[in-house]
């Protein structure tokens, strides 16, 4: 199905926020632990560069993919609300949305040129 998407606005920074905090974004910065990434660095060769780098790319992900899962549901509502704000649809109904439609959805506002741009005007912030 197709969506008409409005702009992303200066309002919908603190959903974003909101939601990013409640599936643990601080968590996520903790779960990356530099010193077994730096150990396994340690052991890197150009003999098994490939995997190390792979391991320690699989870490990370995981990492990430199981904090995310784990605070997802805690995020739901939110979630729904953003989304359905986006595309001028209630919650309740983006809630019945089919989930391979509702996972391109949601990317497609991801990928959105504002929505990347934000976080590259906030990461300035922390730097």
């Amino acid at each position: 199905m197709e969506y008409t998407m409005r702009n992303l606005q200066a309002a919908d920074i603190f959903s974003v926020i909101k939601i990013l905090n409640g599936i643990g974004l601080k968590n996520i910065k903790e779960a990356i632990n530099l010193d077994e990434i730096n150990n396994l660095r340690k052991g890197m060769t150009e003999d098994n560069a490939d995997v190390i780098t792979s391991q320690v790319g699989l870490n990370v992900v995981m990492s990430i993919a199981t904090i995310i899962l784990e605070n997802l549901p805690n995020v739901e509502s939110d979630l729904y609300n953003f989304i359905g704000s986006v595309i001028d649809m209630k919650a309740k109904d983006v809630a019945k949305m089919d989930m391979s439609e509702f996972m391109d959805l949601l990317i497609t506002i991801i990928q959105k040129e504002e929505f990347k741009d934000f976080f590259k005007r906030a990461s300035k912030l922390i730097k």
